[in-house]
């Protein structure tokens, strides 16, 4: 029977369209098995899947597992807040009356007042974050083909240590 042991690490990367991505696990000794998963927001639904495929392949060591997305889209949208927008359009006669000397506003002043524009989260429709996370867990998969062979790797150099003795 081979020897196996519960250290290793394991790194890949992968990319589509938005996001490149790189999953790391690092196994240490452990007389059980405790995997730590950490994703980013917005993919916490992936720690489930990420703990239940893990436990299926190893039975002992303590698995921290890290993803970390970079995301190549951008990942801020912005927008003008119609409401202020026309609040301050509603002011303008009050204030030209006020300072008839004056230049009337340009766009690029109006849209500067605080609260016209507003930048928010791009947000990914339900299809492509979908398609996003298969990618993920795909890649997941290799990362733990990869963990595996490390921790099969040791074992091998551990069991020519012991033999050895």
């Amino acid at each position: 029977m081979p020897l196996t042991s519960m250290t290793g690490f394991a790194r890949t990367e992968g990319s589509i369209e938005e996001c490149a991505w790189a999953w790391e696990a690092k196994s240490v000794n452990a007389k059980g098995l405790d995997v730590r998963p950490r994703v980013p927001g917005g993919f916490d639904t992936l720690e489930q899947q990420v703990r239940t495929r893990t436990q299926a392949r190893f039975q002992r060591g303590n698995i921290s597992i890290n993803l970390q997305i970079k995301w190549t889209a951008p990942a801020t949208v912005y927008q003008v807040n119609a409401d202020a927008l026309d609040q301050l359009q509603q002011m303008l006669p009050d204030l030209q009356a006020r300072f008839p000397d004056s230049s009337p506003p340009s766009i690029d002043g109006l849209l500067a007042v605080k609260g016209v524009m507003e930048a928010g989260d791009s947000q990914l429709d339900d299809e492509r974050k979908t398609a996003i996370e298969a990618a993920l867990l795909e890649d997941f998969d290799r990362l733990l083909d990869a963990l595996a062979n490390a921790r099969a790797e040791e074992g091998a150099h551990l069991h020519d240590v012991i033999a050895g003795q």
